[in-house]
Formats: C-alpha cells, structure tokens, sequence
C-alpha cells in the first residue's frame, strides 16, 4: 500500500472517534494531525531515508488514544501530548519569523514609496520622463529636465506613488493582523 493510502485510512479513523467534537473542531484536528504527518514525511526525505508511514503513524499511535487526547485537550483543556506541544512552538516560531519579515518587508516597501514621492517634490529631484520621440521612457534623479524630455503624468504620478505607500501600509496592518491571530 502506498503512503496516501496508509495516512488516508489513519484519518478516515481518525476522524470517527473524533465523534464527539464539533464538525469543525474535527476537521481542525484532522487538518494539524495530517499536516504533523506529512511534515514528518518531508523530514525523512529531506534525510535521505526511506519513506516508512507505518512508522511515522505508529510514532502518532492509534487512532483511539490520539483522539482521546484530543478530545480531552479540547473539550476540558487538559495538555496535549508532548510532542505536539513541541510541534506548536515550532509552529509559533515560524509565525513569528514570517510576522516580523512580513512587517520588515511591508513597511520598508512603503518607506521606499514614501521617499519617491518626497524626493518627487524637491524641483529637479526624481521624475518619470520620456524622451520627445516618445521611444523611451525612465525613471531618474534630474537636477535640471533634460531639453528633449517631457515628464509624464506630472504631479499625477506623485499622487499615484503616496496612494500605493498607504495602500502598502494597510495591506501590511492587515497581514500582521492575520500572522498575530495565528501565532
């Protein structure tokens, strides 16, 4: 039998003693349990061994016992097993790894955006022009315009630029929102 088929049976059982919880607390088990399995299938992998799911499927034990754990873990709060408490803070690490490039990311962005168009604004600073032929155009630092060049948009691509900086530092908020509801 090949390992789908040995992980998807697991769950299908999985998933009958998980009787007890909501519909939706169910599939939130199935979905972490499934992806701690493949997780842990990727990990033989990437170590060179050989893909054994029994193994790893024993390593999560019967389907009975894991959603006994759950249930009780949901339903009265008790503590999960330690591996998966192990698996959790993992999970938190990377979530928070990926809020602060997120942030990192967004904000740089939108400070970058926030300085074009400042430096838009000083008289011969930066400028989209294109040459009178109309055959090129490009985006550059003038102290002076240069004498077959015309600007394009004007102040029209000021505007466009500091209306992508706030729409970048809201898009940003939104994101961190997300991660932090996650982590």
């Amino acid at each position: 039998m090949q390992a789908q088929e040995i992980i998807h049976k697991y769950l299908i059982q999985l998933e009958l003693y998980l009787a007890r919880l909501s519909k939706s607390e169910a599939q939130e088990v199935l979905r972490e349990i499934e992806s701690h399995i493949y997780d842990a299938l990727e990990h033989q992998q990437a170590a060179g061994e050989e893909v054994d799911a029994n193994a790893i499927l024993r390593g999560f034990g019967e389907p009975r016992d894991l959603a006994a754990l759950y249930v009780a873990h949901i339903t009265t709060g008790s503590p999960l097993p330690p591996g998966f408490r192990a698996m959790q803070m993992m999970k938190r690490g990377v979530n928070r790894g990926l809020y602060l490039t997120m942030a990192t990311f967004g904000y740089a962005v939108s400070l970058f955006l926030l300085l074009i168009v400042t430096f838009s604004l000083v008289p011969g600073g930066l400028g989209l022009r294109n040459e009178s032929n109309g055959q090129s155009g490009y985006i550059g630092f003038y102290m002076a315009p240069l004498p077959q060049s015309q600007e394009w948009l004007g102040y029209t691509s000021i505007l466009i630029v500091f209306i992508l900086a706030l729409l970048t530092i809201k898009l940003t908020q939104r994101v961190l929102k997300v991660l932090k509801n996650q982590m």
